[in-house]
């Protein structure tokens, strides 16, 4: 590293202790930051204050910062907390003597989706997410748009809660990894399951685990922080030996009783299978698995894996998924060893659906849920794409176009997906379950389903 980027990292000032509000003297603030709640729940990073000084945020652990708190810096100046305006919706329920039964119950399956909730008083609050306001609307509730301060309850063992509603969050790829404890050189932010947001006045500089330390080894530690970025491109990989090459999921069907007859057609065929079908019930399966597998929760891994071995439609749809299952976690196991994946194997005996393997292998080596779920859906329609430009036959470059234009339709599964409960799991695609159906006895084929 040059000389004069190692003098900055030793020489910026850092703040490594927390002043609670009423703690100090607000007016005798140096500058401030304002922060969403995600950015409250910090640990290590670089933030920029409102008058452009920058410091070193380098606290022991995950700490929630609060509206009126105060960052101490290391020359004695300190930086005041603002909580930052969100969109948010307040959730009542009507008054009567069936209101603290409504409120349980919205409580219940709000906390059963995981979703970051704030209470105040006797009303809950919650990021917008429109499936969960239909949700909530249809048990009873009574929503009120609000624009206010979020302070979502923390975990019961000290850490923020799950990943949001299925919230879309931004993670740059050098924060790939789920939380990192008190003392490790990945200093990414202590989240259950979550990616990392980094926006508005936080500025992020190189690598967020940069320390300020004489003895720091920044290579080592950016290294370290992109361990998770290099596992998911290697097991996503068309490379990855799990045979995912020759598998079509009906496509092959669909092309010759002239469903799917060029680019336009198959971008339609997919949207219906990421939005509605197998590809969606594999994103929410995967979501199940990776929280039990990253809980340690091997009841829940065990009924996630069995669901998802009975909710394939078809024989051949049952051999695809259990047979790369089956192999994602024997290469796996060999070249990527985890603790994971042996209590999945202790813990179901059974049929391996895809979904839940990688779910397994990603919680394991300790990759967030939101860029592993990503990835994967990623890695699973790139797979559909590369089969029908084999089957239509179609040129890459509309092959990639097809890819291209189902991007905003991944982010919008991986964003649904993870506030779907397992019993609210299934498809709506019909034709594409008949094409699977319809491939286990078509005359000529090139694919295995």
């Amino acid at each position: 590293m040059k000389p004069e980027v190692l003098e900055r990292i030793r020489t910026v000032k850092r703040a490594s202790q927390v002043l609670r509000a009423g703690a100090w003297r607000a007016a005798e603030a140096s500058d401030r930051v304002v922060l969403d709640a995600d950015e409250r729940f910090r640990r290590r990073i670089v933030m920029t204050g409102e008058r452009g000084g920058k410091f070193l945020l380098d606290l022991p652990e995950a700490t929630a910062l609060r509206d009126g708190d105060g960052l101490l810096l290391d020359d004695g100046a300190v930086v005041a907390i603002v909580a930052r305006p969100e969109p948010l919706v307040e959730i009542a329920a009507e008054g009567g003597a069936q209101q603290t039964a409504i409120m349980a119950r919205l409580a219940w399956h709000l906390g059963n989706r995981h979703t970051e909730v704030e209470i105040v008083g006797g009303r809950l609050r919650m990021r917008r997410d429109r499936v969960l306001e239909e949700m909530l609307s249809g048990l009873g509730a009574v929503l009120t748009p609000i624009e206010a301060p979020f302070e979502p309850e923390r975990g019961a063992y000290g850490h923020r809660h799950g990943e949001g509603g299925g919230r879309a969050q931004s993670f740059p790829a050098a924060n790939l990894s789920s939380p990192a404890k008190a003392g490790d050189p990945v200093c990414t932010e202590r989240r259950a399951g979550q990616g990392v947001r980094m926006a508005g006045s936080t500025a992020v500089t190189g690598c967020t685990a940069f320390a300020g330390h004489d003895n720091f080894d920044f290579s080592e530690a950016l290294a370290a922080n992109l361990a998770p970025l290099y596992r998911l491109m290697t097991w996503m990989s068309p490379a990855y030996p799990v045979g995912a090459f020759s598998y079509s999921g009906g496509l092959e069907w669909a092309v010759e009783a002239g469903d799917i007859r060029e680019a336009a057609s198959l971008t339609g065929w997919l949207t219906a299978m990421i939005r509605h079908g197998s590809v969606f019930c594999d994103a929410a399966i995967f979501c199940h698995a990776h929280r039990a597998a990253a809980a340690g929760d091997d009841r829940a891994l065990a009924a996630t894996a069995e669901l998802a071995a009975a909710l394939v439609g078809s024989r051949e749809r049952f051999l695809e998924t259990t047979a790369q299952g089956q192999a994602f976690r024997q290469i796996t196991r060999a070249a990527w060893p985890t603790p994971a994946l042996d209590r999945l194997t202790a813990a179901w005996n059974g049929p391996l659906a895809y979904p839940v393997a990688v779910a397994a292998a990603c919680a394991g080596h300790g990759i967030a849920l939101v860029p592993a779920l990503h990835a994967f859906l990623h890695g699973v329609v790139s797979t559909l794409v590369s089969a029908g430009v084999r089957l239509v036959p179609l040129g890459q470059t509309d092959g990639q176009r097809v890819l291209a234009a189902l991007e905003a339709e991944i982010a919008q599964t991986a964003q649904v997906a993870p506030a779907t409960a397992l019993d609210d799991i299934g498809s709506a695609t019909l034709r594409a379950d008949i094409a699977g159906m319809r491939h286990e006895t078509q005359y000529t084929r090139l694919f295995r389903s």
